[in-house]
């Protein structure tokens, strides 16, 4: 056999199916080998780069030997190839026939020359067009780009495989899957009308992905082929489940290599298995590269002289990564870096796959201490995380959101991270109001990463009056001024713009400041209720009841940055004059502006009621004392707030690093238009039950109000506090109080003794 895999070839000893598979996807099974019998030899993940502006959709091995890729670039839909494994590209053909207005739903290659897709063709003119409307076609195109169109009636969900020798498999939802021909998408044989969730194929064979196994079937005659109980186990062992695939990637995707194994990536990695063999081998580890990203979904996959491609979509972007054998890096990272949070960050996430590419000997142990799976609350994880620290097992990167880091400090388990921003400042800038708002004593314990800010957006007049919890009545007592999302919301609003005012240099709670609150909140809801129609009180009760989709369900207020400002800017233009809550991006921040252009009526301003210039902190970083990775931590750190690591990740607020941050926010990155392009549309219920349709088309910020959107970001200074068990107890209170369960009084009462109680611990 010519062709062995790498952990085979370096002396690596074998290891079965159930144990090659299971000690890489068992959660918390450590990869981290004993320093003494480390063994060398790791398949490393590298970055192709694509040609330029290329969007990838689908790559292959062809049948010469090389790499084939399809996507658009800046002239429309195209395909190149790659001689040499992936360092240059040739144009070979663009997409004739197709215009920039159409896209394709589905698009890949057929190993053998040329591929397919499905078609959405876009409207005529520009005009809009309603579901029922779309134009859906089968697409076949040769290897000079010469295409075939077929109108179909099935192809909005319907998904595409070429087998290796160009058979074409189709998966649709209404018809389950079909042999298909490959020019005109005609179904040839239908092998099964059952419920799939996503297809391969390897070989001859039709590899079909249910709920709880894997059915394989010769494509050729349609009939069943026996289990393959090493590849069903390893698939399905812990309890995966493969959705099915959508235009922006798929939870897996599979294709062969030179010998004719089946390969495959999922989030656990990448696998190599021969059909109707007993091992299934994990090949590359997904914990230790980009597969771990929550974001990533996988486009496709090809396999050349041993190393592995694969097409991958993050967000709004694609990339294609390599992984190549490299004999001289031990086969499992040397160092483990434990990092912790109370709940998972996007951010932290995916700083830990982009530092463990950096730093290829330190593997990112990421521990998350609610899960939302196991009913833990935050006092008991921190409880336990706590337990942990003082018997010396914490963690080396403490991730403080949502925990009082007043408390750490106090112990003095923090190390001091001055000279780290200190480094970063001199190099790249920091905004030091942000980064050092912790700052005491000449001391630095903990740093956020990222921010947003609190702000009040609408009509000029009405936003420069807020000023307090009675300016908020009496803008509530007015229809048309607030959004019934935001009042039903206004508890979780405000918490952020006033706890941080609530304490006392004991760290007990100032009661006077929180009945303020408890108070002013209540009256809010009910002037707003008091002058609401009949309808408007429906809608209230909708968004209590969970019929509407809301801010308080996705229970994102802190821990993941939820931008609520952009979730309601449309609105804007219809039943709202103010809106209230955090902005995390330019892009919301351009929705804003845009509605002003359109209306000349829409300014934002820093939200105001007991506090002024607060800011959400996300990604609070520090060091324990007792850490074990001292050195590696530090390098994690100086990661997450360096120009490369902040610009990983612009979901989660803006950026405390300056370079990122002013390119962030002066830099069109979102491909608006300075004329518009960008819309959206909402339909809204009037007070006469009639729909009426709304629309705004975003248009980029003007200098000017760039220039007044980075002053704000200058501007803040006081980091809001998000103490999540505070957070909970006083937010459970408030909303029996709001609801009439009990009076403003005994939420008061009730929420001190809690807290008292809670302090004591």
């Amino acid at each position: 056999m010519k062709r062995i895999l790498g952990h085979f070839r370096k002396g690596i000893c074998r290891v079965t199916a159930c144990v090659c598979v299971l000690a890489n996807l068992w959660p918390g099974m450590p990869v981290v080998a004993q320093e003494e019998e480390a063994a060398m030899g790791r398949y490393l993940e590298t970055e192709v780069e694509l040609p330029e502006e290329f969007f990838i959709r689908d790559i292959v091995r062809t049948n010469e030997g090389s790499l084939r890729i399809v996507g658009t670039d800046a002239d429309g839909y195209a395909v190149y190839d790659s001689g040499d494994g992936g360092v240059t590209w040739e144009k070979g053909a663009e997409l004739l026939n197709v215009s920039g207005d159409d896209y394709f739903l589905s698009m890949i290659l057929n190993p053998v020359g040329g591929g397919a897709g499905i078609l959405l063709e876009g409207p005529e003119d520009g005009a809009a067009q309603s579901e029922a409307d779309l134009n859906c076609s089968f697409v076949s195109f040769d290897a000079e780009g010469n295409t075939q169109k077929t109108p179909m009636d099935d192809g909005i969900g319907m998904i595409l495989r070429f087998s290796g020798q160009g058979q074409l498999l189709g998966l649709s939802y209404n018809s389950g899957v079909s042999v298909l021909d490959a020019v005109t998408g005609a179904v040839n044989s239908t092998i099964t009308s059952g419920t799939v969730d996503m297809i391969g194929t390897c070989g001859n064979e039709a590899l079909l992905l249910g709920e709880s196994e894997l059915l394989r079937y010769d494509m050729t005659t349609g009939e069943p082929i026996v289990r393959d109980d090493a590849l069903d186990e390893a698939l399905y062992a812990q309890g995966g489940s493969y959705m099915m695939a959508t235009t922006l990637g798929a939870s897996i995707v599979m294709t062969e290599d030179e010998e004719g194994r089946l390969c495959y990536s999922t989030r656990s990695g990448i696998f190599s298995h021969m059909m109707g063999g007993s091992v299934v081998e994990q090949v590359v580890d997904g914990k230790l590269g980009s597969f771990s990203d929550p974001n990533v979904l996988f486009l496709g996959m090809a396999v050349l002289n041993q190393n592995f491609y694969v097409a991958v979509a993050n967000g709004a972007k694609t990339q294609l990564l390599r992984y190549e054998y490299d004999a001289d890096v031990p086969s499992t990272p040397q160092k483990e870096l434990n990092v912790y949070s109370l709940r998972e960050s996007d951010a932290v996430r995916q700083a830990a796959v982009l530092f463990q590419k950096k730093y290829p000997d330190v593997y990112v142990n990421y521990k998350i201490g609610m899960t939302g799976d196991d009913g833990v609350t935050a006092s008991d994880a921190l409880r336990t995380l706590n337990t942990d620290i003082l018997a010396g097992n914490g963690p080396d990167v403490l991730i403080l959101d949502e925990m009082s880091v007043d408390t750490y400090v106090r112990q003095g388990l923090l190390t001091d991270l001055s000279d780290i921003v200190s480094e970063i400042q001199g190099s790249e800038g920091i905004l030091e109001n942000v980064a050092r708002v912790y700052e005491s004593d000449g001391m630095l314990p903990v740093v956020p990463a990222k921010f947003g800010m609190l702000v009040a957006a609408g009509d000029p007049e009405m936003i420069a009056s807020v000023d307090g919890f009675d300016s908020l009545a009496d803008l509530a007592a007015q229809a048309g001024v607030l959004a019934t999302y935001d009042v039903v919301s206004m508890g979780e609003i405000l918490y952020r713009n006033c706890a941080g005012s609530w304490k006392n240099e004991d760290r007990t709670i100032n009661q006077e400041k929180l009945s303020e609150f408890i108070r002013g909140v209540n009256t809010i809801v009910r002037a707003y209720r008091e002058n609401a129609s009949e309808k408007t009180l429906e809608k209230i009760e909708g968004y209590q009841n969970g019929l509407y989709a809301n801010w308080l369900m996705m229970d994102t207020y802190s821990s993941v940055g939820a931008d609520d400002i952009s979730m309601g800017i449309i609105s804007l233009l219809s039943d709202t004059k103010v809106k209230l809550g955090s902005l995390n991006s330019t892009m919301a921040y351009a929705g804003l502006c845009s509605v002003n252009q359109k209306t000349g009526a829409c300014k934002t301003n820093l939200l105001f009621t007991q506090q002024s210039d607060v800011f959400i902190p996300h990604c609070v970083m520090g060091i324990l004392n007792t850490a074990k990775e001292q050195e590696s931590a530090r390098d994690f750190v100086q990661y997450m707030l360096s120009y490369e690591g902040q610009m990983q990740n612009r979901n989660t607020g803006f950026s405390v690093n300056v370079k990122a941050l002013e390119e962030e926010i002066y830099t069109n990155t979102y491909g608006i238009a300075d004329e518009g392009g960008y819309t959206i549309w909402s339909s809204e219920i009037d007070e006469d039950g009639m729909i009426v349709d709304v629309e705004l088309t975003y248009i980029w910020p003007s200098q000017e109000e760039l220039d007044a959107l980075y002053e704000m970001a200058k501007q803040v200074s006081v980091a809001a506090d998000l103490e999540r068990v505070q957070h909970d107890v006083i937010i459970g209170e408030l909303e029996r109080c709001i609801s009439g369960e009990i009076g403003e009084d005994e939420a008061i009462n009730t929420i001190m003794q809690k807290m008292n109680l809670y302090l004591a611990e």
